[in-house]
């Protein structure tokens, strides 16, 4: 049988209030990032269907464009979550 383990609070300098907010604006921006790679994915699928479908090249620009987005969101997404947890 393992012992208990005493796990002490670690106290961060700061007010409660300052840094609870911190945290949920962190986390709220993390997860509108996170949704939008998601979104995007399902929208440029479509965009290239009809691209291919009605030879439309205005379809083509988006879903490309939407895919080039992606890749920076996405970036700055994981960024956001790394200093999250920093």
């Amino acid at each position: 049988m393992v012992p208990p383990v005493d796990i002490t609070p670690t106290q961060v300098p700061g007010n409660v209030l300052g840094n609870g907010l911190a945290v949920a604006f962190l986390a709220l921006l993390h997860i509108q990032i996170a949704a939008y790679p998601q979104g995007a994915a399902a929208l440029s699928t479509l965009s290239q269907g009809i691209s291919l479908m009605r030879d439309d090249p205005r379809h083509e620009r988006f879903a490309h464009g939407l895919i080039s987005s992606m890749a920076y969101v996405f970036s700055f997404g994981a960024a956001v979550a790394i200093f999250w947890v920093l």
